[in-house]
């Protein structure tokens, strides 16, 4: 039996509603229970799942290689060394997905070609980027690591992201 979302149910019930009379449903307890349900819902966010999977390590991968060739992109990005991810790998990515929206505006702005592979990591990227990360003491905040170019910005990017994949296999 396929389960249906609570929002989903909400929404075939306010379309009951709109479809019938609306104070007569009301009248029912178990009518009046869903429609406080549907309200309290509105009000809830949308949780999802908080953790990186293997099988999105290599969507972020196969998406790295295709930005890799983006040519448009001339700007300095905070970059993390391999060194600086002991421990950190949580922040050191943040801040790889806040430097890759600057990626993704400076594309936009330049105009330029096959950037989709851009939108297509920060999309997948949405769950992690939601999720509340502790910041660790000893972690660095993403403005105190050097700027280096576009190039060497994807290259760490990609060893971390392969750094994870190999610590989750």
């Amino acid at each position: 039996m396929r389960r249906l979302p609570l929002r989903s149910i909400c929404f075939q019930y306010l379309l009951h509603l709109l479809n019938n009379d609306f104070l007569s449903f009301l009248n029912y307890k178990t009518g009046l229970i869903i429609f406080i349900l549907c309200c309290v819902n509105a009000y809830l966010p949308k949780t999802e799942a908080q953790s990186i999977t293997p099988k999105l390590l290599r969507f972020f991968i196969d998406d790295l290689n295709e930005i890799k060739r983006l040519d448009c992109i001339d700007t300095s990005l905070y970059t993390a060394s391999t060194s600086e991810y002991g421990g950190c790998e949580e922040s050191v990515m943040n801040c790889f997905f806040s430097e890759m929206e600057v990626v993704r505006h400076e594309s936009k702005i330049k105009q330029c070609t096959n950037n989709e592979s851009v939108n297509t990591l920060l999309r997948n990227a949405k769950p992690y980027k939601n999720a509340s990360h502790v910041m660790k003491a000893n972690c660095k905040q993403c403005e105190q690591y050097e700027e280096r170019n576009f190039t060497e910005f994807v290259e760490n990017f990609k060893i971390l992201v392969q750094h994870l994949f190999k610590n989750m296999s």
